[in-house]
């Protein structure tokens, strides 16, 4: 019987969809990941770096197929006629063609840039004609082949050796035996291709191209779709087919999917098997059986047969949907096929199909189980087609834009639609939602599309379609990478991770836990109930604490026509979305002790509720979580609530599954320090002390009576004001011992001779803003001195009025206020002004920014203003503090301190990412964040792209594309990494001297190998280590100089802490009346670092992590190892060789470091071999 389709597009097109082949229904664009392809073609590999080069930030390189020809100085007469023609073709009126153009791109896209763009991104991504004429003629042949198989006899489907008598092997299903039914091998009613491939939306280098081969109705007995037999006789169809395909045709053959739904992966013979894989689908004829006998609530697996005698059944006609949709699926599936050759005659819609299957790919949900896959963008472009959402003179952007927006307002698992829509389909709806989370109907008004579709995977795709159209729309960015180039993994797309291994643990959580209903519909698909029992445990539990959970389609698995099928539960990863609302509470409140769902309340969470009393008044059952002591702790509040679910509710121990939060924190943790009567979790609370001692100090200052000028601004420019210092100071008394440190009138110093280094005290810097006048001097001399006097006035007003110590100095003050050292300066802009003052020849003052005049400005001005804002960022997004120390941590541990990366330029890339979090949402756990900037190192863009920091979004459209235009027309003379704030919009002050274009480099390749490591240890490993994520390598350095530990004043800092070291303890803060200034900003290795950069700048680079670093990477620069002329402008740290020429002198170098270093020195490690010290 054939069905009507009802459908109305464009009052002419009546065809709806594609069809459920396409991985898991697989996806015609599915690539091999295992394939080699080393063998690829040149003008292919051409094709495909189009694509990494497409405009990044405005700078579109449009790569022409064509040769330019190379024009020589032969004839000055050709050329002045070529650049008369050039100049009469530029001032040319356009074309008809041209002005058609101009005003589809107006009308039908975002830009002419974006249209490039995606002009540029799809020519890169299609299939060649020459590939397409090679398969029609493999094709041909598989087709003679399939059609020349001959008939069998007939054999009863229970016999155990059907197998042996057809010379094959038959899958394993894992269901009770089938005991009727038999299986006659008959020729096939059709061979005909089918999927994307037909309609040219096949994408990739190694695309999929889908045959489906339709099993003849007289195959078929009466009852054959109860109780498996149809997928028993389904799966001996295509196993005897894949007996019977040659090695001439095929070069590999596997089974993919599972056993319900088994196809035939072949990789083609010859060069086609390097561009293109083939899957076999088996469908049944058309009027094999009846469509309404596949009706979600009709049995079609008998629970007797299913469960055996043993088992009490109270129900005798269980419904069986999923089940249903199985058989249903392959009946419908000519009819999709059919329907879906219309998109051919539409290019633009069949564009638009690429480009929504490229953003899913992207956001790894177009593949696997349960995926939101390329039949169903087909099947929902043809729905809004028939429903006159779009139309056909749409742009492949307008529809992209359209299905997003469709996506937001449409919630396909509260009201779904039907392709068909004739009323007794629209009717069928409401009975569909009983069964299925999600409904989507096509045009038979029977099979839901949307059958594997959990709820919570349509609610991620329509968060991500909401995420990509806001991004769309921000008039501040260039969407195009972000929704299109830019992939985003699913370890960086949630905050908090679960996933569970071992097929025995999940058939058991199943056989335990999953109810007979639907043990009976889903048979052995185990990982659908396996996922739908976890999902709703964690739901239950965590309730309003996270926006989404989330599973990740799993990969389709394979295995070897001669095997039995392989484990098809795989692993479960899950990902949480925090609510950033509710996810850090300690407590969980429930309902009033005296209200009936107290019992409700009880009952779930058991034990762990208890009665409390609240501060509005009312007792509640409640749920305590944690002490609320550290922030560190509130993060990881969901994880406890995820394990005692897992533990009570399911029976799953730890060792069962894996919880990814937050590992990396702890090397934000001190260790081996013991500190009394505080918490210190990983430094936020020892930020907010500071603070908080800060803002008591600046109401002091602001206080003070006994000065002339008043003081009307203080604001804190350290790095703890901005809660990314990686180990914030402590508040503490410090005391003299008579061997590292010595009382004195002024203060404490140090002892002549040490052997350790003492505790390193932190200045936390300050600067102070005066009330105007205009009595200061013009000259900078005596500019300074009037400075020096108000140090002098400020440091006496703080003892004589608030009782503070406090030390003045030339060029700042030291106030020594609850255990911590505030190092005030007072800035003046006239000071800045002097610097930049300069005399010409001609007596002519002129005002130049120079070294001196920026340092300053920065340090006083530009910082404090940036502290604010970066400040203001935290308490918006309070993830933001600690991802930056996690990344200066990061990069220190790989030996690139603040000079070759400064910190202020670390936070502000991340702050970027804060601002415009796209493709992603702002985070809720610094490692995710840490691990995006990870992800932005490895890209390494910088060379294409500026880095626009536009807080609060006080940067306009038109500031930002002169940023962007300045960026385009001068980048070779601005830095190689350009930040733009509104505070420095086209000067980027921070990257000037550092980093260079060699740091950048090696920070993008060390990032990719660690995102490398990451992901690794996210899929594969049970034990989680990150700490080799922050181990540098070392082999690269020319020399290495180790450094005594017990002279490395942060030492307790470092990764690796010897198990040997002692325990500090670290007692709390106490005023006392004799306390004096502790030694201020002490470290003996950043001393030594300063040293050796300043003279030897020259001929080597300097590599150390700051946090407790014992070896210092020596680089030797090339230009140092050239042999130089014997000139006394070259014998700067060289000796003369045998041919009286200049080389390099790395004895009395290495000799020089012993000098400079002695007494913190141990040794020095020479390892290369570009060198000789003879």
């Amino acid at each position: 019987m054939k069905i009507p389709y009802k459908a109305n597009i464009n009052d002419s097109l009546n065809h709806s969809g594609n069809l459920a082949f396409e991985n898991d229904h697989h996806s015609n664009d599915e690539i091999d990941e295992d394939k080699d392809y080393e063998n690829e073609e040149s003008e292919e590999d051409e094709e495909m770096e189009k694509i990494k080069d497409i405009n990044k930030g405005g700078n579109l390189l449009l790569v022409s197929d064509k040769k330019r020809r190379k024009v020589t100085n032969d004839s000055t007469d050709i050329l002045l006629k070529k650049k008369r023609k050039l100049d009469n073709d530029l001032y040319k009126p356009p074309t008809a063609e041209e002005l058609n153009q101009l005003r589809e791109t107006e009308n039908l896209f975002h830009s002419n840039l974006f249209r490039l763009q995606i002009d540029e991104m799809l020519n890169a991504v299609r299939f060649k004609d020459k590939y397409k004429n090679l398969f029609d003629i493999w094709f041909k042949k598989f087709k003679g082949t399939i059609e020349s198989i001959e008939e069998t006899e007939e054999y009863e489907l229970s016999d155990e050796e059907l197998g042996k008598k057809l010379n094959m092997h038959i899958p394993m299903l894992n269901v009770p035996k089938v005991a009727k039914g038999i299986f006659k091998f008959l020729k096939p009613t059709d061979i005909s291709i089918i999927g994307s491939y037909v309609f040219e939306a096949a994408v990739g280098s190694n695309i999929t191209v889908d045959i489906l081969i339709e099993m003849p109705a007289k195959m078929f007995q009466k009852q054959d779709y109860l109780n498996y037999r149809y997928i028993k006789k389904k799966m001996i169809y295509l196993a005897y087919i894949a007996s019977n395909i040659t090695d001439d045709i095929a070069e590999s053959k596997r089974f993919m999917n599972d056993t319900l739904k088994p196809v035939l992966k072949i990789v083609p013979s010859g060069k086609l098997g390097t561009k293109i894989n083939v899957l076999i689908h088996i469908s049944a004829q058309e009027g094999s059986f009846r469509l309404s006998r596949f009706l979600p609530e009709k049995n079609n697996v008998r629970p007797q047969w299913f469960f055996g005698e043993t088992k009490n059944i109270t129900e005798n006609f269980v419904p069986t949907p999923h089940y249903n949709s199985i058989i249903l699926r392959d009946l419908v599936m000519k009819i999709h096929a059919e329907n879906m050759k219309i998109i051919r005659e539409y290019p633009n819609i069949r564009d638009g199909i690429i480009l929504l299957k490229i953003w899913l790919t992207q956001r790894e949900l177009l593949k696997g189980y349960a995926a939101f896959n390329g039949h169903i963008i087909t099947m929902l472009i043809l729905y809004l087609l028939s429903i006159k959402k779009l139309n056909t003179f749409m742009s492949s952007y307008q529809i992209v834009r359209n299905v997003w927006n469709y996506l937001i307002h449409i919630d396909w698992c509260e009201s779904g639609v039907s392709t068909n829509q004739n009323e007794e389909s629209k009717d069928r709806i409401l009975k569909y939602h009983e069964y299925y989370d999600c409904v989507f109907l096509d045009s038979t008004g029977y099979y839901n599309i949307t059958t594997d579709l959990s709820k919570a995977t349509y609610r991620w795709v329509q968060k991500e379609a909401e995420l990509s159209l806001n991004h769309l729309d921000n008039a501040h960015a260039n969407s195009f990478q972000s929704l299109f180039m830019r992939k985003v993994p699913f370890y960086m797309a949630f905050d908090h991770f679960v996933w569970f291994k071992g097929a025995k643990m999940l058939r058991n959580l199943v056989n335990i836990n999953s109810s007979d209903k639907d043990k009976l519909d889903y048979g052995p698909n185990y990982r659908a109930q396996a996922i739908k029992i976890l999902c709703n445990t964690l739901k239950g539990g965590l309730a309003n604490r996270v926006h989404q959970i989330c599973v990740l389609p799993n990969k389709s698995s394979e295995w070897k026509c001669t095997g039995n099928n392989c484990d098809d539960i795989g692993k479960i990863f899950i990902g949480l979305e925090l609510n950033p609302e509710y996810c850090f509470n300690i407590v969980d409140k429930g309902p009033e002790a005296n209200l009936p769902e107290a019992i409700e309340f009880r009952n779930f969470w058991g034990e762990k509720s208890e009665l409390r009393r609240f501060q509005d008044g009312t007792t509640r059952e409640a749920v305590v979580w944690s002490k609320g002591k550290t922030l560190s702790g509130k993060r990881l509040i969901c994880k406890k609530i995820v394990i005692f679910l897992l533990r009570k509710k399911l029976g799953i121990p730890k060792n069962k599954f894996v919880y990814i939060a937050g590992e990396m924190e702890e090397l934000l943790q001190l260790q081996k320090v013991k500190i009394t009567h505080f918490t210190y979790g990983t430094g936020e609370e020892a930020a907010l002390r500071v603070i908080n001692v800060f803002n008591q100090l600046e109401k002091d200052l602001m206080s003070l009576t006994d000065i002339p000028l008043s003081i009307h601004g203080v604001q804190g420019s350290s790095a703890v004001f901005r809660y990314t210092d990686v180990f914030p100071p402590l508040a503490t008394i410090y005391r003299p011992d008579n061997q590292l440190i010595k009382k004195s009138k002024k203060g404490l110093t140090l002892s002549r001779n040490i052997t350790e280094a003492p505790k390193y005290v932190c200045p936390l810097d300050v600067s102070l803003q005066l009330s105007t006048s205009g009595k200061w001097p013009d000259e900078l001399e005596a500019l300074r001195n009037t400075k020096a006097a108000f140090h002098i006035q400020i440091a006496e007003c703080l003892r004589k009025q608030y009782k503070l110590t406090a030390e003045p100095n030339f060029s700042h003050i030291d106030v020594y206020k609850d255990g911590f050292v505030f190092r005030l300066r007072v800035a003046h802009s006239k000071e800045v002004s002097c610097l930049k003052q300069q005399i010409t020849e001609d007596g002519v003052i002129q005002y130049k920014d120079n070294e001196k005049s920026i340092e300053l400005e920065n340090k006083l001005f530009e910082l404090p203003k940036l502290t604010s804002a970066l400040h203001g960022l935290h308490n918006q997004q309070p993830s933001f503090g600690l991802a930056c120390c996690l990344a200066k941590r990061w990069l220190s541990a790989q030996l690139l301190d603040n000079s070759h990366m400064p910190d202020i330029v670390v936070e502000l890339l991340i702050a970027s990412m804060y601002l415009i979090p796209a493709p992603y949402r702002p985070p809720q756990m610094p490692q995710i964040a840490f691990l995006r900037l990870l992800e932005s190192f490895a890209r390494g863009h910088w060379n294409t792209d500026p880095v626009i920091v536009n807080f609060n979004n006080e940067m306009s459209k038109d500031e930002i594309i002169a940023v962007e235009t300045l960026f385009g027309s001068s980048r070779d003379s601005l830095p190689p990494l350009f930040i733009s704030t509104p505070y420095d919009q086209q000067r980027s002050l921070w990257t000037k001297k550092a980093p260079s274009t060699l740091i950048l480099n090696r920070i993008t390749m060390l990032a990719r190998q660690c995102i490398k490591l990451y992901e690794h240890q996210f899929f594969t490993k049970v034990l989680l280590d990150f700490k080799p994520l922050f181990r540098p390598p070392l082999t690269e350095y020319d020399c290495l100089i180790y450094l005594k530990p017990c002279m490395v004043p942060r030492r307790l800092q470092a990764i690796d802490v010897n198990d040997s070291c002692p325990i500090v303890e670290w007692h709390p803060y106490k005023h006392h009346s004799a306390q004096k200034i502790p030694i201020v900003g002490f470290d003996p290795v950043q001393h030594f670092l300063e040293d050796l950069r300043n003279g030897y700048d020259e001929f080597a680079l300097f590599f150390h992590d700051t946090y407790g670093g014992t070896v210092i990477g020596v680089l030797l620069r090339p230009s140092a190892l050239e042999i130089k002329d014997l000139k006394v402008s070259n014998i700067s740290g060289r000796k003369c060789n045998n041919n009286n020429e200049l080389a390099l002198n790395i004895s009395a170098i290495i000799q020089d470091f012993y000098v400079l270093g002695k007494g913190l020195v141990e040794a020095i490690d020479v390892r290369s071999k570009k060198f000789s010290l003879t």
